[in-house]
C-alpha cells in the first residue's frame, strides 16, 4: 500500500448519467452496464483522465436487494460482471473498486432483515466483482454500522486477501442515522479488519474535516474521504449542488491535515471537480497512521477507550444470577426490561462496560435465547459495550448476530478446542476477547505456569489477525479464604503479561473476598494492589462506592488521572459519607401503571405493554385516556429525544413499534366507544424512486399517532396517489423522493390538485428535499420523521386547517 501521496478516486458516475438523459424517470443505473456500456466507459475515461487513481464500478446498487426492484435479481452476477471489465476498458492501468452500496433494508430489531440474509445478499454481488477480479471492494455510503458490518462479513467470507474500504455517511450532529458517532464506527470496522476507513455523502467537505479527525484518534488504518459537491440546492426548478471545483479543492490541505490519504468525489462531483482536487493533492504527504497505544470496546453508538493514560475502567458485575435469586427468577421468567434496567443502573454509578451473565443450571429457554434477549433489551437502554460471559462458543453466536457495536467475549482459556472456537468468533464478528488462564489440568499455581497459557491464547489469537489491542488476560482470582498463597501469583501474573506479552489484563475483584468477612474492605485492597501491578480494568460491582473512590485516588497516584480532573470531579458528586457499605440509594416507590406504559414504550419495550393495559383497563380507565395520557406523550418524548440527538433512528423505531403494538391491543375498545382516527393520509415514494425506508418511517409514526395510513409503496405513479386520495377521502398526501431525477414528480403532482381544484394538503420529504422546493410547489416540508407527524397532526387539527389551505 503506498501512503507517500494523496491517492485520489473518481467522482459521481450517476451526476454524468443525469447529465447524458440516461435516468429520466428513475431507470436502474446498473442496467446501463448492458444497455449502454459505451456511455459508461466515457464517463470511467472522463474520470481518468482528470486525474482519477482508481475508478469505482457502476454498481452502487448492484445487490440482489436493490435490484429486484426492477425485476433485475436474476441478472445481479452479469451486471456486476460487465460494471468490472467496463472499468477495465476505460482504464487498463487504474486499480478498479468494486462499488457496493446500501441494501435499503432495515437489520433487526430496527426491520425485518436478519444478519445472515443481508451477508447472503451481499456475498451475491461481492462474489460477482470478485470473480470479475476487482482490486478493491469499496462498501459506502451505509447509514446504518450493522448494515455495514455485514457487507464487510459478506467480502470476507469470500476468503483471506480482499481489501476492504468502508465508508459511512453521516448526519449533521456527526452521528449515523442509527446513531454511531466516529469512533465506534471506526472501532467496529478496525476490529473486523476492513483496510481503508472512511466518510462519503451526507453533506460537503467542512463536516468530514472532524469526522476524519476523530477517526484518526482512534484508528491506525488508512483514511477515505468523498464529499458531495455541497448540499443541494434548488435553483430555477432544478436540484443543483453548488460547491465549484475550486470550492473543493481549497478543501484538500484541509482533509489531508485531519488525516485522509484517499480523496474522491460523491453527489454532484464532476471529473472538473476530480481534476481540481488532483492539482491541489499533487504535492501534499498524507500523514503516516499512528502505532494504537490503547484498545477500545464499543456498545452501540458509544466507545470506551482502555489506556493506561487513562482512568482504569469497571466493568458492572451485577448482572450474575450466581447467589443473586431475584435475578435467577427473572432470567427464568425472561423479564428482561428490569435487568436491562440494572444494567443502566450500573452505568449510572461509574461502569463504563457491563457483563452479562444468564448461567442457569436448569431453565426452560436456553442460554443463547436469554443472553441474545438480554442483549436486545440492555442495547434499547444502554449505549456503553458489553462483555458477553459465557464459556460456550453456541451460545455467544447467536448474540453476536443481534449485538451492535464490538463487544468483549468473555471468556475463553488454554483448551486448544475452545480457544479455537472463540478466536473464529472474535475475527468474524469482530470482538475482543479475555482469555482465562486455564486450561483442562486447571489453574496453574505459579504464575510462570499460567503465563504460558496466556502466551498460547495471544498467539492463536493473533493467527486469526486479532491485534494485540483486542486481546485481554485474565489471572484469575482466587478466594484468599481458600487460596491464600496464590493471591500473590495472580498480581505477578499482570505484571508478567503487561511487560511480556503486551496485551491488557482484567480481574473479577470480588472472587478475593468470597466467604470472608468484611468483604468490601478485602476488594479495595486487592483492587489497590492490582492496580499497582497494572490492572486495565477490575470486573467489580460499582454500587460499592468506596471501590469507587480508592480507585479514582489510585488513578491520581499512578498518573492515570491526568491533573486529577476525574477525581476532582467525582469528588464534587460524591455524597459526605465515610461507610464503607455505602450503596447507591435507589427509590422504592413503584412507577403507576401509565407511568410504567409511557416507559415501555420510550426503551421501545413490548414484553409488558399487554399486561398493563389489560390492568389499566380493569382499573376503568377509559381507552382513550390510556391514548392521550399514556401512549401520545410517551411517543412525544420519544420525538422529543431525537431532536436533541439523544435518540436516533434505532430508539425511534423500537418506540414507534411498541406503541403500534399497544394501539393495536386497545384497538377494539377504541372502536366500541366511537372514536375515530387523528385522520387519513395516502402515503407513497413518486414515481421512478425505488426508495422507501424514510416513508416507512414516516408512515409507521404517523399510524401510532392514530392516522389511517394508507401506504402505495414505491415508484408510484401521480394519478394513482391522486385518484387513491379522492377514494379514501385523505385529509394528507404525503410523498417521498431521494432522487434528484424524481424530485420534479413533487411538483407535478401538486399542480394537477392545483389544476383540478382539490383541497388536500401535500406534505414532502427526503434526502434531497428542502424547505424551499416545498415552498415553491405548494406544498409542506417534513425535516425528518418526526417533524413530519407534527406537521401531520397541525394540518389536520381542524381549527388551523383553513391557514394551510
Amino acid at each position: 500500500m503506498n501512503l507517500n501521496h494523496i491517492i485520489i478516486g473518481d467522482g459521481a458516475m450517476g451526476t454524468l448519467l443525469q447529465a447524458k438523459g440516461l435516468l429520466q424517470g428513475g431507470g436502474c443505473p446498473e442496467l446501463l452496464n448492458r444497455t449502454h456500456p459505451q456511455e459508461i466507459i466515457e464517463i470511467h475515461r472522463r474520470y481518468a483522465q482528470a486525474g482519477a487513481q482508481w475508478l469505482q464500478t457502476n454498481t452502487f446498487g448492484g445487490s440482489p436487494f436493490k435490484l429486484k426492484a426492477y425485476g433485475l435479481e436474476a441478472d445481479t452476477a452479469e451486471l456486476n460482471a460487465r460494471a468490472v471489465a467496463l472499468a477495465r476498458e476505460a482504464a487498463p492501468n487504474l486499480p478498479v473498486w468494486g462499488d457496493i452500496g446500501p441494501s435499503g433494508q432495515l437489520m433487526i430489531p430496527l426491520g425485518s432483515r436478519s444478519l445472515d440474509e443481508m451477508i447472503a445478499g451481499f456475498y451475491v454481488q461481492a462474489k460477482a466483482l470478485d470473480d470479475a477480479g476487482v482490486d478493491v471492494f469499496l462498501i459506502e455510503t451505509m447509514a446504518d454500522l450493522q448494515e455495514a458490518k455485514a457487507a464487510v462479513m459478506a467480502v470476507k467470507a469470500l476468503g483471506k486477501g480482499r481489501r476492504i474500504a468502508c465508508t459511512l455517511t453521516f448526519e449533521p450532529g456527526l452521528r449515523t442515522l442509527s446513531g454511531d458517532d466516529p469512533e465506534t464506527v471506526a472501532a467496529v470496522l478496525q476490529a473486523l479488519g476492513v483496510d481503508i476507513i472512511g466518510v462519503n455523502c451526507g453533506f460537503g467537505p467542512e463536516p468530514m474535516i472532524e469526522i476524519l479527525n476523530r477517526f484518526k484518534a482512534v484508528s491506525d488504518r488508512p483514511l477515505l474521504v468523498q464529499p458531495n459537491a455541497g448540499l443541494p440546492i434548488l435553483r430555477n426548478g432544478e436540484t443543483v449542488f453548488p460547491s465549484s471545483p475550486e470550492e473543493l479543492a481549497d478543501f484538500v490541505p484541509k482533509l489531508v491535515a485531519a488525516g485522509a490519504h484517499y480523496i474522491g468525489g460523491c453527489c454532484g462531483t464532476t471529473p472538473e471537480h476530480i481534476q481540481a482536487m488532483s492539482a491541489a493533492a499533487a504535492t501534499m504527504t498524507p500523514l503516516t497512521p499512528k502505532t494504537l497505544s490503547f484498545s477500545t470496546l464499543a456498545g452501540f453508538g458509544e466507545t470506551v477507550v482502555l489506556s493506561d493514560r487513562l482512568p482504569m475502567r469497571w466493568i458492572g458485575e451485577r448482572i450474575n444470577p450466581t447467589a443473586r435469586k431475584k435475578l435467577a427468577e427473572s432470567l427464568r421468567a425472561g423479564a428482561y426490561e428490569s435487568i436491562a434496567l440494572e444494567a443502566e443502573e450500573q452505568i449510572r454509578a461509574g461502569a463504563s462496560i457491563i457483563d452479562l451473565n444468564v448461567a442457569l443450571p436448569t431453565a426452560s429457554n436456553s442460554e443463547a435465547e436469554r443472553l441474545q434477549q438480554l442483549t436486545l433489551a440492555c442495547q434499547r437502554r444502554i449505549r456503553a459495550p458489553l462483555s458477553l460471559d459465557t464459556p460456550h462458543p453456541a451460545s455467544m453466536e447467536p448474540v453476536l448476530k443481534v449485538l451492535r457495536g464490538k463487544p468483549l467475549l468473555n471468556s475463553t482459556n488454554g483448551d486448544e478446542e475452545h480457544l479455537h472456537a472463540i478466536c473464529k468468533l472474535a475475527a468474524t464478528y469482530g470482538a475482543a476477547l479475555l482469555g482465562l488462564t486455564l486450561d483442562r489440568q486447571g489453574i496453574p499455581s505459579s504464575a510462570e505456569d499460567r503465563l504460558v497459557i496466556a502466551r498460547r491464547i495471544v498467539q492463536t489469537a493473533e493467527s486469526y489477525g486479532i491485534s494485540r489491542n483486542d486481546i485481554y488476560i485474565d489471572g484469575l482470582t482466587l478466594t484468599a479464604g481458600a487460596s491464600q498463597a496464590l493471591i500473590p501469583e495472580t498480581l505477578r501474573l499482570i505484571r508478567m503479561v503487561k511487560q511480556e506479552l503486551g496485551v491488557r489484563t482484567i480481574l473479577g475483584v470480588s472472587n478475593v473476598s468470597h466467604g470472608l468477612p468484611l468483604r468490601p474492605v478485602l476488594n479495595t485492597a486487592f483492587l489497590m494492589m492490582a492496580m499497582q501491578a497494572g490492572l486495565d480494568a477490575a470486573i467489580i460491582n460499582p454500587f460499592q462506592q468506596d471501590l469507587a473512590l480508592y480507585s479514582a485516588a489510585a488513578d491520581v497516584l499512578t498518573g492515570r488521572d491526568e491533573n486529577s480532573q476525574h477525581f476532582i470531579a467525582l469528588s464534587n458528586q460524591t455524597p459526605k459519607s465515610t461507610s464503607l457499605n455505602h450503596a447507591i440509594a435507589a427509590s422504592t416507590v413503584a412507577p403507576d401503571k401509565l407511568t410504567q406504559l409511557q416507559n415501555e414504550i420510550l426503551y421501545g419495550s413490548k414484553e409488558q405493554i399487554e399486561p398493563l393495559l389489560k390492568a389499566l383497563l380493569q382499573e376503568k380507565m377509559p381507552p382513550l385516556e390510556i391514548v392521550n395520557n399514556g401512549i401520545l406523550p410517551a411517543l412525544t418524548e420519544v420525538g422529543e429525544r431525537y431532536d436533541r440527538k439523544v435518540y436516533f433512528l434505532p430508539q425511534l423505531l423500537l418506540a414507534a413499534e411498541a406503541a403500534k403494538q399497544a394501539l393495536a391491543f386497545l384497538h377494539p375498545y377504541l372502536k366500541q366507544e366511537g372514536s375515530v382516527s387523528a385522520g387519513t393520509v395516502v402515503i407513497a415514494t413518486v414515481q421512478g424512486d425505488i426508495h422507501d425506508i424514510g416513508k416507512g418511517i414516516v408512515g409507521l409514526l404517523l399510524e401510532n399517532h392514530g392516522f389511517r395510513v394508507i401506504d402505495l409503496g414505491k415508484d408510484v405513479a401521480n394519478q394513482l396517489i391522486i385518484e387513491t386520495a379522492l377514494a379514501e377521502k385523505a385529509d394528507l398526501i404525503a410523498l417521498s423522493s431521494l432522487m434528484t431525477t424524481t424530485l420534479p414528480q413533487m411538483g407535478l403532482l401538486c399542480q394537477e390538485l392545483r389544476d383540478r381544484g382539490i383541497e388536500i394538503p401535500v406534505l414532502v420529504g427526503g434526502a434531497i428535499v428542502n424547505e424551499a422546493y416545498a415552498q415553491e410547489i405548494g406544498a409542506h416540508y417534513g425535516a425528518d420523521a418526526t417533524d413530519a407527524v407534527r406537521l401531520a397532526l397541525k394540518c389536520l387539527t381542524k381549527e388551523v386547517r383553513a391557514c394551510l389551505n
